[in-house]
């Protein structure tokens, strides 16, 4: 990623998540974050892996669709993470976390934040 090391972004990331994080990656171009982690191993119970890319040549989206993520037009970012017990329903969960990052940007003063469904964030309706 063009500017942006894995290192100098794990600084900014709060101790309580630091020690959880097993591996954080940026990437200038990758086919897509999430297929990408999804071929890595998994992380241990209640851990996480981050893979973050300036530019998607295969995202996809909800059901599949193609998700267009050209470079320079935004930041794409997968989470993998491994619950320490079943959940009998996750559907409600990525919803959930698209609106606490969004409150969380708002928080520190970001305007023009909004979710685009389920957990899509986009600022400035996507003119920045």
């Amino acid at each position: 990623m063009s500017g942006l090391d894995a290192r100098d972004v794990r600084r900014f990331v709060p101790e309580p998540a630091a020690v959880k994080l097993d591996e954080l990656e940026t990437f200038a171009s990758i086919d897509s974050t999430n297929t990408y982690l999804l071929n890595q191993p998994a992380p241990g119970p209640a851990r996480f892996r981050v893979a973050i890319a300036d530019e998607q040549t295969a995202g996809r989206g909800r059901r599949s669709r193609r998700w267009v993520s050209p470079a320079g037009s935004g930041l794409y970012l997968s989470i993998a993470y491994t619950f320490e017990r079943s959940l009998e329903q996750l559907a409600a969960l990525t919803l959930a976390l698209g609106v606490g990052v969004a409150d969380a940007l708002d928080g520190l003063g970001i305007d023009g934040i909004s979710l685009k469904w389920p957990n899509d964030i986009v600022a400035k309706d996507g003119n920045i």
